[in-house]
């Protein structure tokens, strides 16, 4: 009974491409999604100096994940001061993944 649950079904693999729906994150769950990415930078610089280049990567492909998050975020937002802080936060996420991209 390999590759099946108790249910007598065929287990399924983990889905490769993510199918986001749009506003999927809370204004608060960017904002942390955020912050941890920033504080992640400094554990991911020695992830490569160790050659965990897939680690790195999976960082990488997690503040796009973010910057799209927020402009989706950010075109179904109404409130004239949330999206002046999205735009603040989406700057700084793109700096960041400009960094990350160049010496990770």
């Amino acid at each position: 009974m390999k590759g099946q649950t108790r249910r007598n079904r065929k287990q399924s693999k983990t889905m490769k491409s993510h199918d986001y729906k749009c506003c999927d994150a809370t204004f608060d769950g960017i904002h942390g999604w955020y912050k941890a990415m920033f504080e992640k930078l400094g554990w991911m610089i020695l992830a490569k100096s160790k050659g965990m280049g897939e680690k790195t990567d999976h960082y990488k492909h997690s503040i796009e994940r973010l910057q799209t998050a927020i402009m989706q975020k950010k075109e179904h937002t109404h409130d004239i001061d949330k999206i002046n802080d999205l735009d603040l936060l989406l700057k700084d996420v793109e700096v960041l993944l400009e960094h990350a991209k160049k010496n990770l």
